[in-house]
């Protein structure tokens, strides 16, 4: 038995038994001010303010207290008495929290923060942050740095004042030394998205109380408290190991480790712990949390001086600041992480510079593969100090980083298991003329061939973008198939030059070598043009499945367009369209739902029995229709035959298996009035609901074994309230079934909603991880530990600003960071993408989302940048058409893959999670200007990467090469 367990019942009976000995205390509030996160607010200080201010997502409140009477007592009770401004705050939940780092009031009435005043990112501005450089307040409250916290429900005022209950561990920990006062949270934020049309007095979650500067409305703790019990202090395991996942290129890290509470019983009397390392104890917010019941304690030291040793001595501290156990421990840190040798990006040697192929009708010369060539001029968009929407201008026809004008020859180096690619510039000199390009084989080492049918190519199709003609989508075009300069059906005004995509798949099991040959062009001008084409086969071999996820989102079938969802027309263009994603080594990820809880044909199951014995009626339809996509079969005729999908959408959702209608109690409430007549979360559903989830996920799980797919399937809760609630502009309630946001939780309501949830997943997952609980979080810093130990899958618009936070919980509890944004517009170069992919997994992330992916026929002519696969309908094809920027997404694929292979060789990935080895082997090789771009107002931040050159491109490519022989 865990030492500490067999204090519980001891700590428990002296505590209850002594309950009338208590005497109450009333304590004033010391100081108090307002840290405001708002964006434009963060330097804001309101320590001198007469009014402190508690709003959702924007304004938290921070108060101290002398806690000198609290010291040796155990509380049995407290309250937290707040005087509003008014008796109409919407204020229902309240989150209080311990604080882990020490400030003072100060001084400051909403206005520029002077010297020592607390903000959102200082302890004392302007000089000390939190924790470290580049921390905020959140990383001192709400469960980290050490800290504890709790939730309570507002009473009603009585004669203006509102009364907090308080956690009393809470004001133990104060008392102890464990904390520098308490923050308190609105756990009901969404009220600030409250119509006035429907609560007319709404006041948008601004709600004041008056601050200790109001002589006659001064918060106060009322406490009930009485001298803690003596306890026989008990001996501690602790243990002092290196941790290498927490080593960085220069220093070190340690792991300190000792047994964390047994039970619940267990937890509730431990307040925190104190831990010296050398006999210096370690700043507040250094310490660990109370973990959850069972699990082990771990103290998570980076930045330490590598393989120093060190001494731990760990402090439990219980119930009225009494030490409950203790212990110590030596050992060391770990070595720093050896320092790569970086990437030596080679220079393309120059292409010999000449005069390209023309005669009476044209021009034709090559380029490199993901590069714009503007359809009037022949500019090339990324050919430097060229101006796209300008005059003509530029020599990239005469040579460039592909081609030779003088060998009139196009040049490529590739890995086996990837495309060779290039394009064909046709630039007509005539009002009309008509052009068709037939590829050779290739022949290379004794004769082996890359054969002519395996050449595809693509004519590039123009849309106006930012004052601009671009191409992005690709027709395909047979060898030897006439197209016109110009084209009558794509209609640009004055075009003169079509771009035409060459590729031509390399097989893993290619020989070694060059392989030359030639394309034949015909324009009608005379002689036809021969372009040679050397192909440099090369020996590292890209697999076929994928280092990065690109994760296609979409919502809706594509084979929506082409018929009914039993249709064999149907089933042929949606199968087309995942084997054109999964050719491109990106995966296709269709939710099959909408926020109404309206399910597209075919993708929810048919249902039977009810409770634990509800199971899915028949497997049969649904096996017929995605079984393919899982087994690869739907991929044969691909470059990645017997491969399934990636990942795919489960149509588990909050109201299904069991509608919200049926299954949650608070269901017929508006939403406008569920935060204050709802009580929690986990009090809404019914027994019948949890059992029905957990019962059809074990039946999907037995299902999935019995059919051996490798396909991950993913429980992704989509759902948002701004589909339920009153909509300004149709003057009606929408039809959303969800009373939070599940997608892009913002308050802590959506937090402990997706929490709830992700327990009924993880009692339905049981051992099996291949159906995963994902989450897309673009505000993790609101989630507290709610989600911790119940995501497989983190999608975060959030990464830039929270990475060290999404490292640690892939530390802790193993979750997977994926990253989210939008494809980029077509107005910026796709060479931008192949530098986004390696840049994400150089700094640990596992892939991207970009949030939508499909669109419809009107893109053709109507650019938008969540079009990535074109409906081949317009053209006549049954299925998809890909794009300039989904064939950026397979570089990137095969470029990262290749980079993995340089890693697993030069041992680069080994204890290093984070991949900080990685990214000091690309060092600045990508040559990139980073800037930020904000998706949408749910606050997705992604980094965009231009100013990356073709030529830099190829470069890093064949040095990659190199390196992985």
């Amino acid at each position: 038995m865990n030492t500490i367990t067999r204090l519980v019942p001891a700590l428990l009976s002296v505590l209850f038994a002594a309950h009338l000995a208590a005497a109450e205390l009333t304590l004033p509030i010391t100081a108090d001010t307002s840290i405001s996160a708002f964006e434009s607010e963060r330097d804001l200080a309101a320590g001198g303010a007469p009014r402190i201010k508690l709003k959702g997502l924007e304004n938290l409140i921070l108060l101290n207290l002398d806690a000198t009477a609290l010291k040796g007592q155990v509380i049995e009770r407290a309250e937290l008495r707040l005087k509003g401004t008014d008796d109409k705050l919407m204020v229902r939940r309240v989150g209080v929290s311990t604080v882990a780092s020490p400030w003072n009031e100060s001084g400051g009435g909403y206005e520029k923060a002077k010297a020592g005043d607390p903000t959102f990112l200082f302890a004392s501005h302007p000089d000390r942050p939190w924790t470290g450089a580049g921390s905020s307040f959140l990383d001192v409250i709400f469960a980290r740095g050490g800290t504890i916290w709790s939730q309570a429900t507002v009473e009603k005022p009585v004669d203006g004042w509102y009364r907090i209950a308080i956690e009393p561990r809470l004001l133990e920990a104060c008392a102890a030394g464990l904390s520098y006062g308490l923050a308190l949270s609105d756990d009901n934020g969404q009220t600030m998205n409250i119509a006035k049309e429907i609560i007319p007095e709404t006041n948008h979650g601004n709600n004041y109380f008056f601050a200790r500067e109001q002589s006659n409305a001064k918060p106060v703790l009322v406490v009930e408290a009485r001298p803690a019990p003596a306890i026989e202090r008990v001996s501690l395991r602790v243990q002092v190991k290196p941790w290498q996942h927490g080593a960085d290129l220069t220093h070190g890290a340690a792991e300190i480790t000792w047994p964390g509470p047994a039970d619940a019983a267990a937890r509730a009397v431990t307040v925190g712990y104190r831990v010296r390392i050398g006999g210096a104890e370690l700043p507040r917010w250094r310490h660990p949390t109370v973990p959850v019941a069972g699990e082990t304690v771990r103290l998570l030291l980076d930045s330490q001086e590598a393989n120093a040793a060190l001494n731990a001595e760990v402090e439990v501290v219980g119930r009225g600041g009494q030490i409950t156990a203790a212990g110590k421990a030596q050992g060391r840190a770990s070595a720093a992480l050896s320092a790569p040798t970086p990437l030596a990006v080679s220079t393309v040697p120059a292409k010999a510079s000449g005069t390209p192929p023309t005669n009476a009708n044209g021009v034709v010369w090559a380029v490199p593969d993901l590069v714009q060539v503007n359809p009037l001029t022949g500019t090339v968009l990324e050919e430097p100090g060229v101006a796209y929407g300008g005059a003509r201008a530029g020599t990239w026809s005469q040579a460039n980083p592909v081609w030779s004008g003088a060998k009139q020859t196009v040049e490529v180096s590739v890995p086996r298991g990837a495309w060779a690619a290039f394009q064909v510039v046709c630039e007509s000199v005539q009002s009309e003329s008509t052009w068709r390009l037939t590829p050779s084989d290739l022949v290379g080492p004794g004769g082996a061939k890359l054969p002519a049918s395996a050449v595809r190519l693509g004519r590039l199709w123009y849309q106006q973008v930012d004052g601009a003609w671009h191409p992005d989508p690709l027709v395909p075009l047979a060898a030897g198939e006439a197209f016109r300069i110009p084209d009558a059906k794509n209609a640009v005004p004055g075009q003169q030059t079509q771009t035409v995509h060459v590729e031509c798949f390399v097989p893993a099991d290619a020989k070694v070598g060059d392989y030359r040959g030639t394309l034949a062009v015909d324009n009608g001008g005379g002689a036809s043009f021969t372009l040679n084409v050397a192909v440099n086969v090369t020996a590292p071999v890209i697999p076929r499945t994928t280092t990065f996820v690109w994760s296609m989102n979409s919502y809706g079938s594509p084979g929506a367009e082409f018929g009914k969802a039993d249709s064999a027309e149907f089933l042929a263009a949606e199968r087309a369209f995942y084997a054109l994603a999964h050719d491109h080594r990106t995966n296709l990820a269709v939710l099959g739902y909408s926020h109404a809880a309206d399910f597209q044909p075919g993708v929810a199951w048919p249902l039977t029995g009810e409770g634990k014995a509800m199971r899915v009626a028949d497997w049969s339809a649904w096996d017929k229709r995605y079984g393919p996509l899982f087994d690869g079969s739907a991929f044969a005729d691909t470059t990645r035959p017997g491969l399934g999908l990636d990942h795919f959408y489960l149509p588990i959702m909050e109201s299904y298996p069991t509608p919200m209608a049926q299954g949650y109690k608070w269901n017929d409430l508006r939403w406008e009035d569920h935060w204050h007549v709802a009580g929690p979360v986990q009090e809404g559903f019914s027994q019948q609901y949890r059992d029905q989830w957990v019962a059809v996920m074990r039946d999907l799980v037995k299902h999935l074994d019995e059919k051996k797919w490798t396909t991950s399937f993913q429980v992704y809760l989509n759902d948002k309230y701004f589909y339920k609630q009153y909509d300004k502009n149709r003057k009606k309630h929408g039809r959303g079934v969800s009373f939070w946001l599940l997608d892009e939780p913002q308050h802590f309501d959506d937090f402990l909603a997706l929490g709830f949830l992700g327990q009924l997943i993880r009692e339905g997952q049981g051992d099996n991880r291949r159906v995963q609980h994902r989450v897309d979080v673009s505000r993790p810093q609101w989630g507290r530990d709610v989600l911790d130990r119940v995501v497989d899958l983190n999608v975060t618009g959030g990464f830039n600003e929270f990475r060290p936070w999404l490292e640690e919980w892939r530390e802790r509890h193993q979750q997977r960071i994926w990253s989210y944004g939008s494809a980029p517009t077509s107005s910026r170069s796709a060479l931008g993408i192949v530098a986004q992919g390696i840049d994400l997994y150089a700094r640990g992330v596992d892939g991207f989302v970009p949030w939508l992916t499909l669109g419809s026929a009107e893109n053709w002519t109507k650019f938008e940048e969540t079009c990535v696969y074109y409906t081949g309908k317009p053209h006549g094809i049954t299925g998809a058409c890909a794009s300039l920027r989904l064939k950026a997404y397979r570089r990137a694929e095969e470029e990262i893959s290749l980079l993995r292979m340089v890693a697993e060789r030069e041992a680069l990935l080994a204890g290093d999670p984070n991949r900080l080895r990685v990214a000091a082997f690309i060092g600045d090789a990508l040559a990139a200007k980073r800037t930020r771009a904000v998706l949408d107002a749910q606050g997705a931040v992604s980094d965009v990467l231009g100013g990356v050159t073709a030529e830099r491109m190829e470069g890093v490519r064949r040095s990659l090469i190199v390196r992985a022989k």
